[in-house]
C-alpha cells in the first residue's frame, strides 16, 4: 500500500453502493523507485503455535515498474472467538499480490494488479460439540485482476480507464457428529466492472466525473439439518413445526437449496472541490441503478463545507449526504428465497401477512458536523 484515505463522512459522489464508510487505498507502484530490484522478507511467530512470513519486491526497468508480495500465516487460534477453550480453532492462509506499471508514452500509462487468495481454517467448537468429535471447516478462495489506463489530456486534465474481475468462493464443509445442527454450503460470487473517470483542474475547482458498469453473478447451495432431539423439541416453548421434517434425529432429511442468478449496477456521477479563501467546498451529484432481486434507483446529491481558522489551527466543517445502501450479495438469494421460510417461525412470516418481503436498497440521509484543532 502506498497511502490510504478514509472517509467516514461527507463521502465524495464518486463513491457509492455500500458506504457506511470508504477506504480509498493506493497500492505501491515500482516504477519512480530508481532501482531494478529491491525486497525484503519477514518472519514472525507468537503464541497458539503461530507462524506467519511476508516477502516483498519491487522496482523498475526502462518503462517497466513492478512490485509484488506473498504472505502466509498458520495459527491454533485463527478465529477470534469469545470461547476462551479455543478448541478445534486451527487454520491457515496464504495471499499474493503483484503490481504491473508500463509507461507507454509521455501521456499513457497502464497498470495490471493481480491478486489472488485462499485460507483454510476449523470452526470453533462448543465443549459438547468437541466432546461428540465435531469437525467442521470452512475454506474461503479469492481471485482478482485490474487493468487500467490513465491518459494525459492536457497539463491539468487526465482520463483513467478501468477494467476488473473479482472471483470469491466460500465453502462449508460438514462433518458426520455435529450437533445440535449440521450446515454444508458453497457460495461463488463474481463481480465484472468497467469504470471510467474524467479528471480536470479549472483555476479554485477540481472537477471529476465518471460512470460505473457493473455485473455480479451469484450462486449459491446451502443444506441444513437438526442432529440433537433437544434442538426442536416439539415439548419446548420454541417448537418450529416447520423444522420437523429437517430434524434427523426424529427420521427428517436435509434441507436443500441451490440457485443461480446475476444482477447489474449502473452508477454515474459528478463531484466539484472548491476553494474559496479560507472555506473549502465538496459538492457532488451521484445516480445508481440497481437491477438484481429488486430494482431501485435514487439520485444523491453529496453537500460539504469546510472553513480554517489559521490563527488558531481549527477547523470547522459540516456536511449533508444523500446515500444509497445496496443489500450484500453473500447469501441473497436464500433471504429472498420462498423455500428459506421453512426455517423462519410462523408467526414471524404472519408478522408480515405471509408474504416474503425482498430485502430491498436502503436509503438514508447522513448529516455530519464536528471541529477539529490542530
Amino acid at each position: 500500500v502506498e497511502t490510504v484515505e478514509l472517509f467516514t463522512g461527507d463521502i465524495a459522489a464518486e463513491y457509492g453502493n455500500k458506504t457506511a464508510a470508504v477506504a480509498n487505498i493506493s497500492t505501491r507502484s515500482g516504477l519512480g523507485t530508481g532501482r531494478r530490484a529491491a525486497g525484503s522478507f519477514t518472519t514472525s511467530a507468537a503464541g497458539f503455535d503461530t507462524l506467519s512470513q511476508v516477502a516483498r519486491i519491487s522496482g523498475e526497468t526502462g518503462r517497466f515498474g513492478y512490485t509484488a508480495s506473498v504472505h502466509a500465516m498458520k495459527s491454533n487460534r485463527y478465529l477470534d472467538q469469545v470461547s476462551l477453550d479455543n478448541l478445534h480453532n486451527g487454520g491457515n492462509s496464504e495471499r499474493g499480490f503483484s503490481r504491473l506499471d508500463y509507461q507507454a508514452g509521455d501521456r499513457d500509462t497502464l497498470r495490471l494488479n493481480l491478486m489472488a487468495g485462499r485460507s483454510s481454517f476449523q470452526l470453533a467448537n462448543l465443549r459438547s460439540q468437541h466432546a461428540a468429535g465435531q469437525d467442521q471447516r470452512q475454506t474461503l478462495e479469492d481471485f482478482s485482476a485490474s487493468l487500467g489506463w490513465m491518459h494525459v489530456l492536457g497539463a491539468t486534465s487526465t482520463f483513467d480507464s478501468t477494467a476488473s474481475y473479482r472471483t470469491t468462493v466460500a465453502q462449508l464443509w460438514p462433518s458426520p457428529r455435529d450437533t445440535p445442527v449440521t450446515a454444508a454450503q458453497a457460495r461463488h460470487l463474481s463481480t465484472l466492472t468497467f469504470a471510467n473517470r474524467y479528471s480536470t483542474m479549472r483555476g479554485a475547482h477540481n472537477l471529476r466525473a465518471g460512470i460505473d458498469i457493473q455485473h455480479f453473478p451469484v450462486s449459491e447451495n446451502f443444506s441444513f439439518a437438526a442432529t440433537s432431539p433437544s434442538f426442536n423439541d416439539p415439548a419446548s416453548d420454541g417448537y418450529i413445526a416447520t423444522l420437523a421434517a429437517f430434524d434427523l434425529s426424529r427420521g427428517g432429511r436435509l434441507f436443500h437449496f441451490s440457485r443461480r442468478d446475476a444482477g447489474n449496477f449502473y452508477s454515474a456521477f459528478v463531484q466539484d472541490n472548491v476553494r474559496l479563501g479560507r472555506f473549502h467546498i465538496a459538492a457532488g451529484l451521484r445516480y445508481d441503478n440497481y437491477r438484481f432481486l429488486v430494482r431501485a434507483n435514487q439520485m444523491q446529491p453529496r453537500l460539504g463545507a469546510s472553513f480554517h481558522i489559521r490563527e488558531t489551527g481549527t477547523v470547522l466543517r459540516a456536511s449533508y449526504n444523500r446515500l444509497f445502501q445496496t443489500p450484500p450479495n453473500e447469501n441473497l438469494l436464500i433471504s429472498n428465497s420462498e423455500e428459506a421460510g421453512v426455517l423462519v417461525e410462523p408467526g414471524a412470516r404472519q408478522t408480515l401477512g405471509g408474504a416474503l418481503a425482498l430485502i430491498r436498497p436502503e436509503r438514508q440521509d447522513a448529516f455530519e458536523a464536528g471541529v477539529q484543532q490542530a
